[in-house]
């Protein structure tokens, strides 16, 4: 058997203010107890007004069920606009889910920031 891959896409949050820990318009859970490797990649080439920065958190549920409300990871700080780039997340946790801290300017009508997670799982 193989591995199976899997992609959650269109992780986005739309039109935000400068706040810490948002919530994306729709809130995903990435199930990833069994992953072998969790990339996740980031794209603001959406936004271009106001010169915001973004950082972009990793919250996890050990049990799945509970979340910890701490950032288990961060996978970016102080991204600008229009950029594309990503990081790995260590696997461990049940569950995954994503923050956003917008910092210095508000989103402007129609802007978004977007990411989208790839899961390798493990061999079964």
């Amino acid at each position: 058997m193989g591995r199976l891959n899997r992609v959650v896409s269109d992780i986005r949050w739309t039109e935000q203010v400068i706040a810490d820990d948002v919530a994306p318009d729709t809130d995903k859970i990435l199930y990833v107890g069994n992953a072998e490797e969790i990339y996740i990649q980031w794209d603001t080439t959406n936004v271009s007004t106001n010169a915001p920065s973004f950082d972009i958190h990793v919250e996890a549920s050990w049990d799945g069920v509970t979340f910890t409300g701490s950032h288990y990871a961060t996978l970016a700080s102080g991204v600008l606009e229009d950029v594309v780039g990503g990081g790995l997340v260590t696997p461990g946790p049940k569950q995954l889910r994503l923050r956003l801290d917008v910092n210095d300017a508000n989103l402007a009508a129609g802007e978004y920031v977007v990411c989208n997670v790839f899961i390798r799982d493990k061999m079964k």
